[in-house]
């Protein structure tokens, strides 16, 4: 895997976190948290640090100064405009630009690899895992560039200027999305790996003592491992506060609605494309597997047409009851 030359990944990190102060700087196998998020996300993109002007954030310049890796400081309450000014800064020819996510040590960089890609293959602004809205792969592998456009238009348009998805998620139908096959199920667990309370933290040096180092470390093998040590998890009564999940029932129905009739660009790269108009895509009942589309009472998948009632199975195991019915 190469990183991305036009991809421009900032990482915006701060020391005063409210319910974990410091937790950038915290250390992890003799090394800040900060360092193995950027280790992490270089293997993906061109990195720089985006942090507050504060005087508090003066670690976080002395990390990117040791690193080699450029520091931009600027107003702590506009994220947007401080990962704007970061990027014309250093990287002004990016073509893609990223949020690196200061309390996320798991970005999946063979994922950001990937939707860089396929973005560019398909003239989009962003990249969409055709997934029900309901329904997301664990932290760090839900989180992707946005085209040099539609990052201009976030910039301009956004009153959010805190929450950098904010203006993404709730004007979706502004943008060029491309639609991928979700990835593979080794992807989805119920763990939390954001790092926001102590609890968060210490599973993080658990993980680091017992795996490969942070930056190269996979997802799917951290899943994996504490699949297998769940007694491990000092962390589990812990629950996500933010993300795409804690938007309201009418936008998720909303990006529902946007992904009708829409390509999906498939695992293996080739387009799945609707059968008409009217198709809608189905997903097992765990809302994790793209079965196919349906299109008046005819369930399409990747390998047939079901006309009639069916048991359809699916790669997580939950599957599909279809019933046929206009």
């Amino acid at each position: 895997m190469r990183a991305i030359e036009d991809l421009c990944i900032v990482l915006t990190a701060r020391m005063s976190s409210e319910r974990l102060p410091s937790k950038v700087m915290a250390v992890v196998e003799g090394k800040p948290l900060a360092y193995w998020i950027v280790r992490r996300l270089q293997n993906a993109g061109q990195v720089v640090i985006a942090t507050t002007d504060k005087k508090d954030d003066t670690p976080l310049v002395a990390l990117g100064q040791a690193m080699n890796v450029p520091v931009y400081c600027g107003d702590k309450d506009d994220v947007i405009s401080r990962m704007d000014q970061a990027m014309k800064k250093f990287y002004p020819a990016a073509k893609y630009v990223m949020r690196g996510i200061g309390d996320c040590p798991f970005h999946a960089p063979e994922l950001i690899v990937r939707a860089c890609q396929v973005t560019r293959t398909y003239s989009g602004d962003m990249l969409v895992w055709a997934l029900a809205p309901y329904v997301l792969p664990v932290y760090g592998s839900r989180e992707f560039p946005y085209s040099r456009t539609a990052w201009d238009m976030v910039v301009k348009e956004s009153t959010e200027r805190e929450h950098v998805d904010a203006f993404w998620n709730t004007h979706r139908e502004r943008f060029q999305v491309v639609y991928h096959e979700p990835p593979p199920s080794a992807y989805f667990r119920p763990y939390r790996l954001e790092v926001d309370w102590p609890e968060d933290l210490e599973l993080v040096r658990i993980i680091a003592k017992h795996l490969p180092t942070l930056d190269v470390v996979t997802v799917p093998s951290v899943n994996k491992w504490l699949s297998q040590h769940e007694k491990l998890i000092p962390n589990r009564d812990r629950v996500e506060i933010t993300g795409p999940s804690r938007y309201d029932y009418d936008i998720q129905r909303q990006w529902l609605k946007l992904m009708q009739n829409q390509p999906i660009v498939r695992w293996d790269g080739s387009v799945w494309q609707p059968p008409s108009k009217d198709a809608v895509p189905i997903f097992c009942s765990g809302g994790r597997c793209l079965l196919g589309f349906g299109d008046h009472g005819v369930l399409h998948t990747k390998e047939a047409k079901i006309a009639g009632n069916a048991w359809v199975k699916c790669e997580c195991g939950c599957g599909l009851r279809w019933t046929a019915r206009e």
